[in-house]
């Protein structure tokens, strides 16, 4: 008697803190922000290939895919290129002006690789791009950008952007012959400030100055000299969502497919290996049918 009723308690028991795990573990899931969210009215769990469908209907299928893989100022970029940007999340997506912004600044290495996944496998991404200050780039853009780049099968282009709200499109490309930080910097800050003298907006003179006497010219050294090229192409340096944009668009095509020696070796083995069981299987039916034929004749 004393045993069921041991057994009956401790049933009740484990089943009341197994109750209370479920509704902790739900109130936990109801607390923590949505894993994607819109710069547009959109389902409050909405899926990360539905969303990404939505915004390339929303802009149309030309539009430049731009994923933000670290830094801040996802808001200034996109109010520079004016749209709304997203609600919080853990990948935040805006679309508007011919361009979808992916803020994956929140996601782990894992949600890279489940956003790699549900991108279009025709072309994926235009580029990637991370934010900077005058602190300098974040310490593990290449690692994220190189991350990416894997899980999406691309050799990237990578944009380092400075964020504010201003509408000034400038900016600067990387090339072999201009690969200097500080050059970089200054080449930018007078791109800024002739637009402004023409008319433009004097809005984001102010931080490209201050990043440019900070630690953003160190920064781009080491990063120029660091960059994985199987992986990574660092590609340009720009001021605001404007600048992005226009960077963007001129480099599309150094965004482009992996090259995977690996994957053609094993295919010339797999080839191979096939071409061998092929060949033996015709010897044995040829040795086969020549034992019947002399069996016959005899």
């Amino acid at each position: 008697m004393l045993l069921g009723k041991g057994l009956l308690w401790l049933f009740r028991r484990g089943g009341e803190a197994y109750r209370q795990q479920s509704i902790t573990r739900r109130e936990g899931r109801l607390a923590a922000p949505p894993p994607v969210a819109t710069g547009w009215p959109s389902a409050t769990r909405i899926s990360l290939r539905k969303a990404l469908a939505q915004a390339q209907k929303m802009v149309g299928l030309d539009a430049l895919r731009v994923v933000i893989v670290a830094g801040e100022g996802m808001s200034d970029l996109c109010r520079s290129l004016g749209v709304t940007p997203p609600g919080v999340g853990t990948i935040g997506i805006a679309a508007g002006n011919d361009t979808i912004l992916i803020d994956a600044t929140k996601t782990n290495s894992r949600g890279l690789r489940s956003l790699a996944s549900a991108l279009p496998w025709r072309r994926p991404v235009d580029a990637v791009a991370v934010t900077v200050d005058t602190d300098g780039i974040p310490s593990d853009t290449l690692v994220r950008t190189a991350a990416f780049a894997r899980a999406a099968g691309l050799r990237v282009a990578l944009h380092f952007v400075l964020p504010t709200a201003s509408r000034l499109p400038a900016w600067r490309n990387v090339e072999t012959d201009n690969r200097d930080g500080g050059a970089l910097c200054m080449q930018l800050a007078q791109d800024a400030a002739r637009i402004w003298l023409t008319g433009g907006e004097r809005s984001g003179l102010k931080e490209l100055s201050s990043a440019q006497v900070g630690e953003l010219p160190t920064a781009l050294d080491r990063a120029l000299a660091a960059a994985p090229s199987s992986t990574v192409d660092i590609a340009s340096l720009s001021l605001s969502g404007a600048g992005l944009r226009s960077a963007v668009a001129q480099a599309a095509g150094r965004t482009r497919p992996m090259e995977t020696p690996g994957l053609s070796l094993w295919a010339g083995i797999a080839g191979l290996a096939v071409g061998s069981v092929l060949a033996a299987l015709v010897a044995f039916v040829a040795v086969d049918r020549a034992t019947s034929l002399r069996s016959t004749v005899s």
